[in-house]
């Protein structure tokens, strides 16, 4: 039997476990989503303390100090959250253009894949709109969806190389594979 509790009793409910474990021995106490994200949120912001990243909300107008402070203790939920997907998103899209240049000629050691950035994007938003209308997938695509698959291997080897040459390129590429993991708050949700 799963049991999900707040953060208070499942502390207690966890003692109880442990003192007598024949008992419960067949049930599983788990904290509820809602702890568990603010947990996440706590070790992130101490793993990314003084990383700069305080000072891009501040910088940047989406957050006051104060704001901030809290965030990254894991002391506001929705603020938390956002505040690490809106860095995560400008991360990532800053990424994506590095990767874009590497692939059409400034890093890429082949010159016969280049990619059009413009005919990717219509692909992928033809794709997410058949999905989300769960629509079957039109056979135009099928032949697109290849080519996403080989733009992600290719995303991959940039990363890889990008990892193995900048400390600062993996240290960010690491909070952006951290931040994605807040998805199973969607999960938890559902």
């Amino acid at each position: 039997m799963v049991i999900t509790f707040d953060l208070a009793i499942y502390v207690k409910a966890k003692q109880i476990q442990w003192k007598f474990p024949e008992e419960f021995s067949d049930t599983v106490i788990r904290m509820g989503g809602f702890h568990i994200a603010l947990n996440f949120l706590a070790v992130l912001g101490k793993k990314y303390q003084n990383s700069g990243l305080e000072d891009v909300l501040i910088e940047s107008g989406a957050y006051g100090s104060g704001s901030v402070m809290a965030l990254m203790k894991g002391k506001t939920y929705n603020r938390g959250v956002r505040a690490h997907k809106l860095v995560m998103e400008a991360l990532f899209r800053l990424m994506w253009q590095s990767f874009l240049h590497w692939l059409n000629g400034g890093g890429m050691e082949s010159q016969e894949q280049i990619v059009d950035e413009e005919h990717i994007t219509d692909s992928i938003k033809s794709f997410r709109l058949a999905v989300q209308n769960k629509d079957h997938v039109p056979q135009s695509l099928e032949a697109t969806m290849s080519e996403l698959f080989t733009l992600l291997e290719l995303f991959e080897v940039f990363r890889q190389e990008q990892k193995s040459r900048s400390k600062m390129f993996d240290f960010w590429n690491e909070y952006i594979s951290i931040v994605m993991n807040l998805q199973f708050i969607k999960a938890e949700q559902t």
